[in-house]
């Protein structure tokens, strides 16, 4: 057998009685979650009206952030300084002023797509500004 000093001893005894006082306390919820499932004690799911409106004051927020969206100045990623850049979401001054070196490293960009070659902007942050930049003026 492996010999083991008091204090492993103890620490190892410690271990095991949590362990299974947590899986006690797992089959103990796990009772408690099929009885209310049972047939003797049917749930009964209500929505509430004040949910549903909730979801389509969200549904109707996000329509209104797409038109703000839409009427935000485009910026050219070509010609904009850091400041410019800075204004785009996701993008602080550290991104911005990696744009402008990419930008002067590898000359102009062929397509707006291309700033995802910058070291920090990925598809999501793209898709995030897709409407907010263009490489025309």
């Amino acid at each position: 057998m492996i010999s083991m000093t008091k204090s492993e001893k103890t620490a190892l005894l410690f271990l095991t009685i949590t362990f299974i006082i947590g899986l006690a306390i797992r089959q103990y919820q796990n009772i408690q979650v099929k009885k209310s499932f049972s047939k003797e004690n049917p749930v009964e799911i209500i929505i509430e009206s004040s949910k549903i409106n909730n979801i389509e004051n969200i549904e109707s927020d996000d329509k209104s952030v797409a038109n703000t969206q839409d009427k935000q100045q485009v910026i050219n990623i070509n010609t904009a300084d850091i400041s410019a850049l800075s204004s785009l979401k996701g993008i602080g001054p550290s991104l911005g002023k990696r744009i402008i070196e990419y930008r002067n490293t590898h000359g102009a960009f062929a397509n707006k797509e291309d700033i995802m070659l910058v070291k920090g902007i990925g598809e999501k942050l793209y898709q995030i500004n897709t409407n907010a930049i263009t490489i025309h003026d």
